[in-house]
């Protein structure tokens, strides 16, 4: 069925008309939020005359089939601000009260009255609609047995994007689960987080739309709707909700991705159940199967994803071996190397620095993801999850002790034992305590950069949540007899964090490092000026105590320790600056005269060079079914071009390791799965990006270290770009490397299957036959020189209240 008029808020009273392709279709509706079927609803002859709040679901049927249902929601300003408590639904959710009202005494305030519009238009809202039976019955209504779990429990929903400020909408139909842990009791919290899943029994197995922008994927088969509850207004305790911020969670997974490191994307939106405007809820993705097979490759079958220990894919067959070779002594160095066979060490020590400077008191007992792939050689990777209980109290919060056998600290302290281990931790923390994203300004900006994209929506929480404990479930242990929580209560908070946290947390954390083996006494030195791309000629000073020891640097990348504490031979002593002629990577650690090495200081130095001659040659973005995505670049200048700094910026994210030098007429082989790539084409390509290729068009973009674009090109899957590279097996290809990108008719479907990666564009063979062998000159060379000494892991940064145990919403979900 087509509806007239589209979905989303309206000004006044509507008509809304309901068609369909074939004529002779019966079109029945309801408004009732029941699903229409060819025996239920209202048989459509005229149009629906709306003037509020309201979801209209649709459906129409031939004598062979019925269409799928849709529905479209219907939202009045008045009814949104004005929401009272519904004479139809129940009183009671399960044992606590329940709450339906937006507060009058913000929605009538003078100051914040008038600005509750703008505030609900400020944020993109997600509309769900579900059967009345399915979400409010006592006996089997997910949300008054929250605490239920499995799919029994799961209900169909539509699903409505609607973002007026950028003219988007969709509506999708889907199904929901009520999730989370201590947050499903009742008397715990009553605005319960929600999982949205995609799967073909409710309608398409993915969605298909770029919620997070830049480097995130645009296909999800489930999404989180996290609702908030410790370090909230709705939360029990008084100590919580006077640290109400909602950004923290947030805060905690795009920091891993700033940190270098695989992490959920997420936003805000406001939701509406039924019509009724329910608060302002985070958005995100969920680090499972699914999740690491569309970011680090492979299928959903390729990998083992654990929530706090427990599998939501896969089994825990190379966890445990990975506990099994921890427990061993990893003062041994056989140990310890077996036991790094199975960790990526440099996301595992981040995603602990990462909870150690947050001072998180609710984990990781609980409230952790991991992830590996099935290979021989995988290794587990950590995700930030469930961050909320952090930048609490005090900023003397200190969790380095904490040991919970079979979870990540339980690694942690076995492989304190190891010095090589704690000198390795130490190079994090300098690099992003003392230098990084966790230095006081640069924590304290992207907290509030992120606080401000929350901002225009506090205010509609504020009334749909705010009174909750003085006016529905009132907290007896707060003897001051509640309060309404408001914007300002928020801005509050920030304020304590900007004067108490933020300026002091780095020297707090550095001392208890220290304290606790994992950081010299000795001072690292200090380089300036700063990794930056420098004029041919520039001098790089370095500061540190020369009274009582020696600066060892190198400019190839390698330490100047060697492991066990000797001088790298390829080591000098700083005597004067270094002269940076061409891109540099330069080390550098202080050794004291007792022998004490300090936390390394590195810096990428690179040189000024134009990139005119990088240009995209081959795009396979939507390979057939058992076809793997690529891109093909090219240097067609007349000498190499060092790519260190660069990076795929939009589409896809991919940073061209250091010192990966692409000669002149050479070629450059980007894909989205390392290893079916090689199984394809017989070798490997030289780079492995996260993300997906839109099978429907996007924008691929190379920029540098500062945001300079050097090569972008958007492309189409349909005309005037050639169509049979949408899906039939061939690639795009740009006829000749001068020619201009951005023209679709100089690119051509490729006349092979399977297309060309690392080699010339394919011609039209005698007699016009495409050649379907899909080796693609397997045996071309694609010429991307990487040097060996760059760094090798996969690292890319190229940077109280105690009752959390009991009161966390740990979202332990495995269904």
């Amino acid at each position: 069925p087509t509806f007239d008029v589209d979905a989303g808020f309206q000004t006044g009273p509507v008509q809304v008309g309901i068609t369909h392709a074939d004529p002779t279709a019966t079109i029945r509706f309801t408004v009732d939020h029941s699903e229409p079927t060819v025996f239920q609803g209202t048989p459509y002859t005229a149009p629906i005359a709306v003037s509020g709040n309201t979801a209209i679901r649709a459906i129409a049927c031939t004598p062979a089939e019925c269409s799928p249902t849709v529905t479209h929601t219907y939202l009045y300003m008045a009814d949104v601000i004005g929401q009272g408590t519904p004479a139809s639904l129940p009183t009671m959710w399960g044992d606590a009260p329940a709450d339906y009202e937006m507060d009058p005494e913000i929605t009538g305030d003078p100051l914040y009255g008038a600005l509750m519009v703008s505030a609900l238009e400020g944020l993109p809202s997600m509309a769900i609609t579900i059967d009345d039976f399915d979400f409010w019955d006592a006996a089997q209504g997910i949300y008054i047995q929250s605490t239920r779990r499995g799919e029994d429990w799961h209900r169909a929903i539509s699903l409505e994007w609607i973002d007026a400020a950028n003219a988007e909408y969709f509506q999708v139909n889907a199904g929901m689960h009520v999730s989370g842990g201590a947050s499903r009791t009742q008397t715990r919290s009553p605005k319960h987080s929600l999982r949205l899943l995609f799967k073909a029994e409710y309608g398409p197995s993915n969605l298909d739309w770029d919620f997070f922008g830049p480097g995130a994927v645009e296909e999800f088969d489930t999404l989180h709707l996290r609702g908030q509850y410790n370090s909230s207004w709705i939360h029990w305790t008084v100590g919580n909700r006077n640290r109400a911020q909602y950004v923290r969670d947030e805060w905690a997974r795009r920091t891993q991705l700033a940190m270098g490191h695989p992490s959920a994307h997420g936003r805000w939106t406001h939701v509406y159940i039924n019509g009724l405007y329910w608060g302002v809820y985070n958005l995100h993705e969920r680090p499972d199967a699914g999740f690491t097979s569309r970011y680090l490759g492979g299928t959903k079958a390729d990998w083992d994803a654990l929530n706090s220990g427990e599998p939501t894919d896969g089994d825990t067959v190379a966890w445990d071996e990975l506990l099994r070779r921890a427990r061993l002594d990893q003062s041994d160095a056989v140990n310890y190397a077996s036991t790094l066979e199975m960790l990526d060490l440099a996301n595992f020590v981040d995603y602990l620095i990462l909870n150690q400077w947050m001072g998180n008191t609710d984990w990781d007992l609980k409230n952790w993801y991991a992830a590996r792939r099935r290979l021989p050689d995988a290794k587990w990777y950590f995700f930030s999850w469930d961050a909320e209980s952090t930048l609490k109290d005090s900023v003397n919060e200190n969790n380095l002790a904490y040991l919970n056998i079979g979870d990540p600290t339980e690694i942690h302290t076995a492989l304190m034992a190891n010095p090589e281990y704690r000198l390795f931790y130490a190079d994090r923390i300098h690099r992003h305590v003392n230098l990084g994203v966790f230095a006081p300004v640069a924590a304290e900006d992207s907290f509030m950069d992120l606080a401000a994209d929350l901002d225009p929506g506090i205010i509609a929480e504020s009334a749909r949540w705010g009174d909750y404990r003085r006016d529905v479930l009132v907290d007896p242990s707060d003897t001051s007899g509640g309060a309404l929580y408001t914007r300002q209560d928020w801005y509050d908070e920030q304020i304590r964090l900007q004067t108490e946290w933020f300026p002091d947390r780095r020297d707090v954390l550095v001392d208890q490092y220290r304290v606790a083996g994992l950081y010299p006494l000795v001072d690292p030195v200090n380089i300036a000026p700063r990794p930056a791309r420098l004029i041919p000629g520039s001098l790089v000073g370095m500061g540190f105590d020369s009274f009582n020891g020696t600066a060892w640097y190198t400019t190839d990348g390698t330490d100047p320790r060697l492991p066990g504490g000797a001088v790298s031979p390829t080591a000098t002593a700083f005597a004067s600056p270094v002269i940076i002629t061409g891109t540099t990577e330069l080390k550098v650690r202080f050794q004291h005269t007792d022998g004490t090495w300090s936390a390394v200081t590195d810096g990428l130095y690179m040189v000024d060079q134009p990139f005119d001659g990088l240009v995209i040659t081959e795009i396979m973005y939507n390979p057939d079914g058992s076809g793997a995505e690529f891109l093909e670049l090219y240097n067609s200048g007349a000498g190499p071009l060092d790519l260190t700094g660069l990076s795929l910026v939009d589409g896809v994210e991919y940073a061209f390791p250091d010192f990966t030098v692409l000669p002149a007429g050479g070629y450059i082989v980007l894909a989205r799965d390392a290893v079916e790539f090689e199984g394809d084409y017989g070798f490997p390509p030289d780079g492995e990006y996260s993300g997906k290729l839109d099978n429907g068009g996007e924008r691929i973009a190379i920029a540098d270290e500062s945001g300079v674009v050097w090569e972008e090109v958007t492309y189409e899957d349909d005309l005037p770009w050639p169509v049979e590279a949408d899906g039939d097996g061939f690639s795009l290809e740009l006829l000749t490397p001068t020619d201009d990108v951005a023209d679709p008719a100089n690119w051509q479907a490729s006349w092979v299957d399977g297309g060309t990666p690392g080699a010339p564009t394919s011609t039209q063979p005698i007699g016009g036959d495409a050649d379907t062998d899909t080796d693609a000159d397997s045996d071309t060379d694609t010429d991307a020189d990487t040097d060996s000494d760059a760094d090798a892991d996969s690292d890319t940064d190229s940077d109280a209240d105690t009752d959390a145990d009991a009161d966390a919403d740990a979202d332990t979900d495995t269904d």
